[in-house]
């Protein structure tokens, strides 16, 4: 009701108010992805990235000042803290601060070898008729692994080598036709399925 009873000129001075703090946002939001440009910072390094409370309100829903306040705070301070967005995840693990992209559940599904991607070769395994389908899937926080020297917990696997919680969430395993977990990237197959000539080799994709 107020913009009602403004006269033109007044409108067009509070758009032009408007529009300059828009453009300051969005200039102080690409000043912030310029320093956010890599997934790993020491503490010192992620509190001086400038802008940061602008890039936290684009890339989380609608949150309040006082949950951007909090954010930072368990970030710069706690031992472990993390928080999931739109399309980000942030993280503080292992006396650092990770940034990566949200993960997506992905779950893909082969009838036999033929039907596989066939490329670089990086890791390997043995695959038997029985096996499929086989289903290529993210990890689970109860997947295990059956080793030759016992059983191998996932999550022991990423605490071991200090994974951050967000790569966790995207870390593929393949699965068989009983449900068994086979093979796990930088673990390898497990015990039943290793052999010194393999017949498919995993990629990166």
């Amino acid at each position: 009701h107020k913009i009602d009873k403004m006269s033109d000129q007044d409108k067009d001075a509070l758009v032009a108010i408007i529009d300059e703090k828009n453009r300051k946002k969005e200039e102080h939001y690409r000043k912030a992805c310029l320093a956010l440009n890599k997934e790993k910072y020491t503490i010192s390094q992620f509190k001086r990235i400038p802008y940061l409370k602008e890039y936290l309100f684009v890339h989380f829903d609608h949150p309040s000042a006082s949950f951007i306040k909090e954010m930072k705070r368990q970030l710069l301070e706690s031992k472990h803290a993390c928080f999931e967005g739109k399309d980000i995840c942030l993280s503080r693990e292992y006396g650092q601060i990770f940034l990566f992209p949200k993960s997506k559940a992905f779950f893909y599904s082969f009838q036999n070898i033929e039907s596989m991607f066939k490329e670089e070769k990086i890791e390997s395994i043995f695959l038997q008729n029985t096996d499929f389908p086989i289903v290529v899937r993210n990890a689970k926080e109860n997947d295990a692994i059956a080793l030759r020297f016992g059983t191998k917990k996932l999550n022991r696997f990423f605490i071991d080598r200090k994974i951050p919680m967000a790569l966790r969430k995207m870390w593929p395993v393949v699965v068989n036709q009983k449900g068994e977990v086979i093979f796990v990237p930088a673990i390898g197959p497990d015990a039943n399925h290793y052999c010194e000539i393999p017949n498919v080799f995993m990629v990166k994709l």
